[in-house]
């Protein structure tokens, strides 16, 4: 399977461009899951995430690998998007500020009709109001802006959800939304990741030549340049 029959398999080529990332991530994340859960990984499934990645630079690769790593630790931490769809998620939000709302409306109109409060106590109460609703606001442009509503909005045909996800992709200012603590060198990136297509390329079926390949460590580079005779191990 080609790169191209691969997009069309998996309808790649029907996404928008800004998010067909998101939809490649979220396809090894599902592969990943499987792995996880001691499942066996079909030849095709395989061979879909090899031309996912082998056709990307190591920039780009590392980058698709954050954007799943995002998907995973949504599922296993943050749980975000992962139980509820993205209309169920938006009425709770909505309810939940309205009642956040109503709860400082109502404190305001007691407050004021009322001396039987300290203003010290009507101002922390104030201010633990006010904060749950900025919270409220802050989670919903949290949870528009991620990459589950991205993945979410690219999946429909309707000229409506593509306006909101263009707009959604030019407020986050580029493909991720999250910022990683760490990064990694670019050259570094490049040597990872060769090594890695070099690892695929002389992997076939055989549980043997799997668990050789696995194995390896400086003997086979010390071969591939070979230096294996002159060098070779201190045994």
């Amino acid at each position: 399977m080609d790169a191209t029959r691969c997009d069309e398999v998996l309808e790649f080529d029907r996404i928008r461009p800004e998010a067909k990332h998101l939809h490649e991530a979220h396809f090894l994340f599902r592969t990943l899951k499987l792995l996880y859960g001691d499942y066996l990984v079909t030849y095709p499934t395989h061979m879909s995430s090899y031309n996912i990645l082998k056709r990307k630079s190591a920039a780009k690769a590392f980058e698709l690998i954050g954007v799943e790593l995002g998907f995973m630790f949504d599922v296993l931490f943050t749980k975000a998007m992962t139980g509820v769809g993205l209309r169920p998620r938006l009425f709770l939000r909505s309810i939940n500020f309205l009642l956040s709302a109503s709860a400082l409306l109502a404190f305001w109109i007691m407050a004021r009709n009322s001396k039987a409060y300290s203003e010290i106590d009507i101002t922390i109460s104030y201010l633990l109001l006010g904060g749950a609703i900025v919270l409220d606001i802050y989670s919903v442009i949290w949870m528009l802006l991620s990459d589950w509503t991205m993945l979410w909005l690219s999946k429909k045909r309707e000229p409506l959800a593509n306006s909101i996800c263009q707009f959604i992709y030019s407020s986050r200012k580029g493909h991720n939304f999250r910022r990683w603590k760490e990064d990694v060198d670019g050259y570094l990136k490049e040597l990872i990741f060769k090594r890695l297509l070099d690892m695929r390329s002389r992997y076939s079926c055989q549980d043997d030549q799997r668990i050789m390949i696995l194995a390896e460590r400086g003997d086979h580079a010390l071969r591939s340049n070979e230096c294996s005779e002159k060098f070779g191990w201190p045994y």
